[in-house]
Order: C-alpha cells, then structure tokens, then sequence
C-alpha cells in the first residue's frame, strides 16, 4: 500500500501557496492513499526533517518547495529507492522545466518514473547544476536586497543591474582531465538545461545520459552581454565566439576569486571537485 512523505517548505514562494498546498492535499485526500505532511521550520531545513522523519513504510515522497528545497531534499534521503514527486512552490522552479508538466498533478498518485542522474560537488549532491562567476554573484545580491521584484522577475533585475559592470575572472578547471585556463563571466556545470528561472544555459543538456554539461562565457564586452542576453534566455548562444559548450564526468574548479551557486542557492567560492553520481533519482512523471 501506498504511503506518502509530504514535505513542506511552506515558506518558499509566494502567497499563494497555501492555496496550492491545499489543492495537494485534497488530491490525496480524494484519492484514499496514506500519507503524513511534515513541515519545514526556522530550526529545521527539508534534509534535517527527511532525516528524522522519514520512515520505512514510507513508499513514496512528494517535495513541496522550490529547487532549493529539492536540493535539501536528496541531500537528507537515506538512498534513491523511492519514487519522488515534485509539487513546485519557488520562485524559479528550473529543474521542473525538464519534465513534461502540464499543471495536472494526477501523475504524483501513479508508478511512472524517470530516472534521472545526480550530480555531486565536494560533499553536497545537486539536481540540477553548479554555477560559478556571474550568477554566483547574482545570488548574494539577491540575498541582500529588498526590491519588491519575486521570482524570474527578481533574477532578471539582478541581471540587468549587474550585466554591464561584473568583471570576468581568470580560472583554471579540468574536464575529465583536460587543462583549462580562461577569464570567464561564468561557468557552468549542468544536470538539467535551465537557470535563473528560465535562462536555457544548458540546452543540450540530458538528465539521464551519465554526462554533466559544461557552458563556460568567456571575455565578453558589455554591449554584447546585452545583446546576447536573449539568445542566453532561449538557449541559442551556442554558436556564440565567447562560449565554450562541453560534456564530462569529471570537472575541478581551482580556488579563485569568484562565487558560486548550487541549484540556485549560494555555495561559496572554489576549489570544487565536481562529478555525475552512478545512482539515479526516480522522478514521478506523467
């Protein structure tokens, strides 16, 4: 019998969310499967709930919050045997962007999974990319601000503001062994393809090919950042004379004076020892 793990961050997103939360629950309620909801709070992130709470006869985990949260979730789960359904509640939600979802979420109630891979950075695993330079930086900015701006919009704000004046810094990184040194705006290590709340930096990218995708932006002058900002969004900068798009298993970020970001919360500053998980996340899908 069917036994679900609810957990809520019932604080990522916007006010709607209680709505949204509601309609899960009456879903399941409808449906007649167990469950039990288990609450985020100011004492204790998703990975410390899922830790101390998350039982044996539990069969399956809906994760109710926003890519930050999902990544607090695999990092407290015990192993990847359960089916896991996502019910976004963010503000980017770009790891959801991967799976075909039309706002039914019928399929959080059935057995059809994808796996997908997971890609770990020193001791944090992540699901859907580690970011160091340019957006590392947006992060703390966002951090630190007030606007009244929510969501991509928030993002987007931070980008504009800072797009002309962040100055690209020199790096040396391997991929599966090959020697890198590049003045770069950003580098990117994908599992899925979009960012930021909707930038496709990773459109080739593949969930379940055993590969991590790498996009680095090297030396760009400020006029061409604004004028490929909308190539960057719809994932046709590829062919870009700044761009470096590579695939590897392996990747190292020296130390360096750069930030960096992990499923879109900050993550400090290298050294990071970047690598794809054999293990796969069962995703529930429709």
């Amino acid at each position: 019998m069917k036994n679900y793990f609810i957990s809520i961050n019932p604080v990522s997103g916007d006010r709607n969310n209680q709505k949204k939360i509601a309609e899960l629950l009456n879903l399941l309620d409808s449906s007649g499967v167990s469950y039990s909801v288990h609450n985020t709070d100011d004492k204790r992130r998703m990975d410390q709930l899922i830790q101390e709470e998350l039982r044996e006869d539990h069969t399956h985990l809906i994760i109710c919050g926003g890519d930050g949260s999902l990544n607090e979730a695999i990092n407290g789960l015990p192993d990847f045997s359960r089916p896991m359904g996502i019910y976004p509640l963010g503000r980017g939600n770009d790891f959801i962007k991967n799976f075909s979802l039309q706002g039914n979420w019928d399929h959080l109630l059935g057995d059809n999974y994808r796996e997908v891979d997971v890609g770990k950075c020193n001791n944090r695993l992540f699901h859907n990319g580690i970011g160091a330079g340019f957006d590392g930086q947006i992060i703390i900015n966002m951090m630190n601000s007030n606007n009244l701006f929510k969501g991509h919009a928030a993002y987007y704000y931070h980008v504009v503001k800072i797009l002309s004046t962040y100055k690209e810094r020199s790096l040396h990184f391997t991929i599966d062994g090959r020697e890198f040194n590049e003045t770069v705006l950003l580098i990117l290590v994908a599992n899925g393809t979009t960012f930021g709340g909707g930038f496709r930096l990773a459109p080739q990218a593949d969930l379940n090919d055993g590969l991590l995708d790498v996009c680095i932006i090297t030396r760009i002058s400020a006029i061409r950042r604004f004028l490929n900002l909308s190539r960057l969004k719809a994932g046709k900068h590829l062919d870009m004379k700044e761009a470096i798009y590579l695939k590897g298993k392996k990747i190292k970020i020296s130390a360096g004076d750069i930030h960096g970001q992990i499923d879109g919360e900050y993550f400090g500053a290298p050294p990071y020892e970047i690598s794809v998980l054999s293990q796969k996340l069962k995703v529930l899908i429709p």
